[in-house]
This record gives C-alpha cells, sequence and structure tokens, in this order.
C-alpha cells in the first residue's frame, strides 16, 4: 500500500482501476473506498483520493486516462510549462482513432 501512496503523491491523486489492481487492490475494495468518501469517481474507470485538491492536473489526467489517451493542444503545452499556454480551458484528449471514441467535452 505504500508504493501506491507514493503512486498517488506523484499523479496528482488520480488513478485508473487497473492502476490500482498493478497495487493489490481488488474492484470491490476502491467501489468500498468510494462509498466510504475516501476515493472520488471523476470519470469512468477514473477515481481520485478525496484529500487529493482537484486541480486543473488531475482533471487533465483523469480525462486523458479515462479515455485512454494523451492530453493534446494546449493543454499538453501547458503540462510541459511551455510559455504562455495556462492550464485553463478546453481539454482535448488525443486517442487512436480504431477505438471509435465519443466525442465529449469538458472545460476546467
Amino acid at each position: 500500500m505504500e508504493d501506491f501512496i507514493t503512486f498517488l503523491a506523484t499523479n496528482h491523486g488520480v488513478f485508473t482501476r487497473g492502476q490500482a489492481r498493478t497495487f493489490g487492490l481488488t474492484d470491490r475494495q476502491v467501489d468500498w473506498r468510494c462509498h466510504t468518501g475516501d476515493y472520488v469517481r471523476v470519470a469512468p474507470r477514473t477515481f481520485r483520493l478525496a484529500t487529493a485538491p482537484a486541480t486543473w492536473e488531475s482533471e487533465a489526467r483523469a480525462a486523458a486516462l479515462s479515455a485512454r489517451g494523451l492530453l493534446g493542444r494546449l493543454g499538453a503545452l501547458a503540462v510541459w510549462g511551455v510559455d504562455g499556454h495556462p492550464r485553463t480551458g478546453d481539454l482535448v484528449v488525443v486517442v487512436d482513432h480504431s477505438r471509435r471514441p465519443r466525442t465529449a467535452m469538458a472545460t476546467v
């Protein structure tokens, strides 16, 4: 569990069910911790530790993990710290076209 805590600390408290499984948590344990308020569901298959603040970074990470893609366009430039690209606005997540993604928009 210590490794999972370290992982959460370096990933804005955001994780997927699959990532939780790699640290030994079962789906039932994740669901229970959502029920008790320890975790917050932020997107399909994606959660945030309840004590971790909801930040632009955590929302961007959750969007990319949920879509199983990568943050793209201006959001990616902001993550990489390119001058003049604020951490606000629409998030664009790039996914493989063979997955036939649904279009969804989120503004943070």
